[in-house]
């Protein structure tokens, strides 16, 4: 089993390598979601945590509005900068001006998951329709199908055991996604040589993988990536993320990075990137041809 959490930690690999960022424990009490601006109690000395400074629960992060070191409290405000209020028990992590947060990792993750479908990486589903003759054809309706992304993989007709499918040749089926909508409310419609009142047909698609919205998600069951493409989704945040800091280390109006030019340069964060960008377009390469080979063939 591999959880988000466990992908979010080989990502940060790629950026931090042996540095340890500052972290802190929620003490007893935890969070709720219900409120936008709470006071917070921490197990430790609070350190960096000052006015100012941005702490991150999870996939939430706030702003520290004011702290006291006797008492180890803080106001914070709640869902800050684009994040969503969420319920944190006592002694969740808490990390503390993070160079890479957990959240920007897995909205990462997520455009990741958005564009691999475009380059031939996908979740595979089927779903089951019955004919109906009133309209000569067959509806994919949600909830039994949901998004489709291109034509059907396969079309498959009942047997006459219970659950043997038998493939129809491409001849034998045509897909159409402009339908009416009177006919058939999906617009989307399948129609088959051999259609007869009561014959089911199943029907395997392509479709997107679900977006993640939980550290504690399991990849292969939640977000049905195959566990052969684990990888890309670290390899794929850290090009994201990591695309940026040429950009802000040639920013005039940022502080210096604390290392010379010559000992890091622009230059050798580029090719750093660059190495990574091609063993990563590699690996989807690979993956989809993987994938390509399971499909369901049909004549």
């Amino acid at each position: 089993m591999t959880l988000v959490s466990d992908l979010v930690a080989e990502t940060k690999t790629y950026f931090l390598g042996g540095i340890r960022e500052q972290k802190n424990k929620l003490a007893s009490g935890g969070l709720t979601a219900v409120t936008t601006d709470d006071d917070l109690t921490f197990t430790y000395d609070l350190g960096p945590i000052k006015p100012g400074a941005v702490i991150t629960v999870g996939l939430e992060r706030m702003l520290v509005w004011s702290s006291s070191d006797a008492t180890n409290t803080a106001v914070v405000q709640r869902a800050y900068d684009g994040t969503t209020l969420a319920t944190h028990t006592a002694g969740d992590l808490v990390s503390v001006n993070a160079r890479i947060d957990d959240f920007a990792i897995v909205r990462g993750f997520n455009n990741v998951l958005n564009a691999l479908t475009a380059r031939g990486i996908y979740r595979r589903r089927a779903g089951e329709v019955t004919y109906n003759p009133a309209v000569y054809g067959y509806d994919l309706v949600s909830p039994t199908f949901g998004t489709i992304i291109g034509p059907p993989l396969a079309v498959e007709v009942e047997g006459t055991g219970t659950g043997e499918w038998t493939p129809l040749p491409s001849s034998a089926w045509s897909y159409n996604v402009s339908a009416d909508t009177d006919d058939f409310p999906s617009g989307r419609r399948i129609s088959v040589a051999i259609g007869s009142t009561g014959l089911a047909v199943r029907v395997v698609y392509r479709s997107p993988f679900t977006a993640i919205t939980a550290l504690s998600q399991d990849v292969q069951t939640a977000i049905f990536l195959p566990s052969t493409a684990n990888d890309l989704l670290p390899m794929g945040a850290a090009l994201q993320l990591g695309a940026a800091r040429p950009m802000a280390r040639a920013d005039l109006q940022a502080q210096g990075s604390t290392k010379r030019n010559d000992e890091t340069s622009v230059q050798d964060t580029l090719i750093a990137v660059a190495g990574l960008r091609s063993q990563y377009d590699q690996r989807i390469l690979d993956e989809a041809t993987r994938l390509a080979s399971e499909d369901p063939q049909t004549l």
